[in-house]
């Protein structure tokens, strides 16, 4: 039986959008001073209130038979990126996770040890890491972990069927398999086979990585990322909306926030037309949603720049020899355009497609402290909009010939070698591994680690004076108070 489940696009926009403020609200109610954060809460609270009912509804007809399969596929998709630990982990990126969401539920909020603050994207724990604080179970914020995170790919999916018009099961297939043509970027490229078949790090550029590895890895802010994407590339176009979805989306994947920006810059300048009133330029930039979230976004801003890693360098050193602009040329080819040859017919006069593919181009030459990181990380908004071509590709699967359904089809078996030798992994150890061994813990702590601890902490924040006002701003204590826990 078909029945439209309350997708209309007023009541599906305001639920992602409370997904996405609820950890930024948490994040200013314990983290900045009240006088500044309550009243700044409050109004971006109401803000979705106000704005969603500007849109004109309609809705995507779902049976509920694709509803059951959807969910139980994405919900064993959530559950074996390792989000909670309820499979073996990946045994790098989880363990610095889970010691900066043992901090959270372990130290109060502002996290601080002695003089060493944490200054991290703490956005997607913010929520699970108070529920346990509340309950005192550890277990319990790791379950609203996957919870949190399931609800989150639930949410992405729909607003990309909402982008589609239609629904079909077999779209789950690019949503979870998207990915570039790593397996020949990495012969290409003259490196071999790593033993762990993380094939993705090929590249000295960045690690282009498929949808299925950015869950598995950087899942708190993958999943934050795709659901901006789509409310961007949905509804981006009305006013407001651009820049309260990159105030929301600050706290939880700030790397987004840059690869969304001249997206969202080109909406707020060109907005939705509106068969009754005329938008004019500066109207639509100083808006008072626009203005709030400028408001809201500014105390994360001054966080994060309470980390020596946001350092920006911007440099075209890296095309200084032939074969690092070999290297740039593959990245481009074997994971961005490779599948351009099929969707080139509705990307070629697609002006988002333009400014994310640009922007992430660019990217590439910016350097953020001493990682990749940032290369790597701005690539979330493109490749999920590439994800939602793909699904727009296979709707009209009927219309194409055989010869370019082969071709498509070998392409898509190339790239589908990186989801699944990920999936694989995880499987292979949940199995062979005790369950007793499926967290990765290096240290409880991320105040303990050495290794890239300036990914997380702030080391002697009190010793530095470039931001005295920005500061202030915060519950920080006035002097290092050694007995802070």
């Amino acid at each position: 039986m078909a029945f439209t489940p309350g997708l209309q696009q007023q009541t599906l926009l305001r639920i992602v959008f409370y997904y996405l403020y609820i950890p930024l609200a948490i994040f200013l109610c314990t983290w900045v001073k009240l006088w500044y954060s309550l009243p700044l809460t409050i109004i971006l609270g109401i803000l979705p209130l106000t704005l969603c009912p500007n849109l004109n509804a309609k809705s995507v007809s779902i049976t509920s038979r694709q509803i059951r399969i959807t969910v139980a596929v994405l919900l064993a998709w959530v559950i074996l990126s390792g989000i909670g630990g309820f499979v073996w982990q990946n045994r790098w990126d989880h363990s610095f996770r889970n010691a900066v969401f043992n901090d959270l539920v372990s130290k109060s909020w502002p996290v601080i040890e002695g003089q060493n603050v944490l200054t991290y994207y703490i956005g997607f724990w913010l929520p699970s890491a108070g529920i346990a604080k509340i309950t005192g179970y550890m277990w319990i914020g790791r379950l609203c972990q996957l919870l949190y995170g399931s609800v989150g790919i639930i949410l992405a999916f729909l607003l990309t069927i909402e982008k589609v018009g239609n629904m079909k099961i077999r779209y789950l297939l690019p949503f979870i398999l998207f990915s570039g043509v790593d397996i020949v970027g990495l012969f290409l490229s003259g490196r071999s086979l790593p033993p762990n078949f993380h094939i993705e790090l090929w590249s000295s550029f960045a690690f282009w990585e498929s949808n299925t590895t950015l869950l598995f890895w950087v899942y708190n802010q993958a999943i934050p990322s795709w659901v901006a994407t789509m409310i961007m590339l949905n509804f981006g176009r009305h006013n407001g909306i651009a820049a309260l979805t990159l105030c929301f989306l600050s706290i939880s994947a700030p790397f987004s926030v840059v690869g969304l920006f001249p997206l969202a810059l080109y909406y707020v300048i060109s907005p939705y037309p509106d068969k009754h009133r005329k938008h004019y330029i500066l109207k639509s930039v100083f808006c008072p949603a626009n203005i709030i979230s400028l408001l809201g976004i500014l105390p994360v801003l001054l966080y994060f720049m309470f980390n020596n890693q946001t350092t920006v360098t911007i440099s075209f050193g890296n095309l200084g020899s032939i074969s690092r602009i070999q290297d740039f040329i593959l990245i481009l080819v074997v994971e961005i355009l490779v599948f351009g040859i099929f969707i080139y017919r509705q990307i070629v006069k697609n002006i988002e497609f333009y400014i994310l593919f640009l922007t992430t181009v660019f990217c590439l030459f910016i350097h953020m402290g001493t990682s990749r990181d940032f290369n790597s990380r701005v690539e979330l908004p493109l490749n999920f909009f590439m994800t939602t071509q793909i699904m727009i590709y296979i709707s009209r699967w009927g219309n194409k010939s055989l010869v370019t359904r082969l071709c498509f089809l070998g392409v898509s078996f190339l790239a589908a070698l990186t989801p699944f030798l990920e999936m694989s992994r995880i499987l292979y150890q949940s199995v062979k591994i005790p369950q007793s061994e499926y967290l990765s813990i290096d240290k409880e702590s991320i105040f303990e680690f050495q290794t890239l601890r300036h990914n997380f902490v702030s080391d002697s924040i009190y010793s530095r004076s470039e931001l005295p006002l920005g500061f202030k701003l915060f519950n920080y204590p006035d002097s290092p108070d050694k007995n802070h826990q």
